[in-house]
């Protein structure tokens, strides 16, 4: 297979053999880079040229892509997402949470699928541990209780889960030089996931409920957790 005139690799091929029966997306589709896979990367949303994707190396790559298209399966099977009441609208800074809390919690047995397969994200690692210093870095320190409070707890979280200790050890340093509350409380979001030990539809359910009550955004439906089988919310 290929994304963009580049092969992908012998282990997404694998993935993709396994995965194709149960998506309504095409190999077209994602040799194309088309939006149906790839979103707002998509070669549509750059006019025609390489989205930056494209740079990734052959491993990065491969793993990329599957990523893109595991998101979409877990969907198919479903896994719960994160909805809004319906007044916050879709730039508003409630979306924006429950955004990087759908992803903190389904990206957990999203890797888990695509660590089967032997993909690596090496270098897309890397990149988020270079982003993730420069970012913070750069950054004012968010005031205690707002969303972006929330995001950074949140991003805290997933840096934890995704980084070398080492990696994580320096991050680690420059969090609590700007807020120690954003450690304490994405080190409690970790504990929650931490005491999850399967990951089926209904138990990410239960744990994207038990994140989001931790961050106390159940409150005037700011952020909703759907059932993704019934679309039901809580």
């Amino acid at each position: 297979m290929k994304v963009l005139g580049r092969d992908l690799s012998p282990e997404f091929t694998h993935f993709w053999a396994d995965a194709q029966d149960e998506l309504d997306i095409t190999e077209s589709d994602i040799s194309c880079g088309s939006r149906v896979v790839f979103g707002d990367q998509s070669i549509e949303d750059f006019g025609g040229n390489n989205p930056g994707w494209m740079e990734l190396p052959d491993h990065d790559l491969a793993y990329h892509v599957a990523h893109e298209v595991a998101h979409k399966l877990l969907r198919k099977r479903g896994y719960p997402r994160i909805g809004r009441g319906t007044m916050y609208g879709p730039e508003s800074s409630e979306a924006r949470v429950g955004g990087d809390l759908e992803e903190l919690v389904v990206h957990i047995p999203l890797d888990q699928l695509l660590d089967e397969y032997g993909l690596s994200s090496k270098v897309i690692v890397e990149r988020m541990f270079n982003g993730a210093m420069e970012g913070i870095l750069g950054s004012p320190v968010p005031e205690y209780g707002t969303p972006w409070f929330f995001t950074w707890a949140i991003r805290y979280a997933e840096l934890s889960r995704m980084l070398s200790p080492g990696q994580m050890l320096e991050i680690d340093f420059i969090f609590k030089e700007k807020s120690s509350n954003v450690v304490s409380l994405g080190k409690e979001l970790l504990q929650v996931l931490g005491g999850f030990s399967s990951w089926s539809p209904s138990i990410t359910k239960e744990a994207m409920i038990a994140c989001r009550d931790i961050l106390g955004l159940a409150v005037d439906g700011r952020v909703l957790v759907v059932d993704g089988y019934d679309g039901t919310f809580a």
